[in-house]
């Protein structure tokens, strides 16, 4: 599906407009998001890496901050669709002045700035692999306790 946008955005212009281009921008932004947690979901898993995962610290810290950032962009690229679909319904006029070329690119500079403040907020936090009940998991630490809240699971 995103391929195909791709080649056919360039060709036909129906598909140039705001809601396409969000489309595209949050397809890629999932992909990119179901890439980080298979491959620290599979590495974790798999004996020859597990060792070299659990004594690295950058690794999981990579980890969790582009998941963050993902799911940020996630929530916002989604609320900013519900927004272009309800304008598009409400009122043409408004949506075509709200929806153009310009105020596009306005959208998704909010649409990636605002969860990079998010990521980079947590930057300074410390993050651990933990073992329990069969699974591992990432997990932040704050005032040196494990946070079970803000954490994500490494399935098999």
């Amino acid at each position: 599906m995103i391929v195909f946008l791709c080649v056919r955005r360039r060709k036909d212009e129906r598909l140039r407009n705001a809601f396409f281009t969000l489309f595209l921008v949050i397809s890629i932004v999932d992909c990119v998001c179901i890439i980080n947690m298979m491959v620290s979901n599979q590495l974790i898993n798999m004996g020859i890496f597990t060792d070299f995962i659990l004594n690295c610290k950058l690794w999981p810290k990579i980890t969790i901050e582009i998941d963050d950032f993902c799911r940020a962009v996630q929530m916002n690229g989604h609320t900013i669709i519900a927004l272009n679909r309800f304008s598009c319904f409400y009122t043409d006029t408004l949506h075509k002045r709200i929806w153009k070329e310009l105020l596009q690119k306005v959208w998704i500079t909010v649409l990636f700035t605002t969860p990079l403040l998010i990521a980079l907020y947590k930057i300074p936090w410390e993050v651990v692999y933990t073992f329990a009940n069969g699974e591992y998991g990432l997990h932040y630490v704050e005032k040196g306790k494990v946070n079970d809240n803000l954490s994500l699971r490494c399935y098999d």
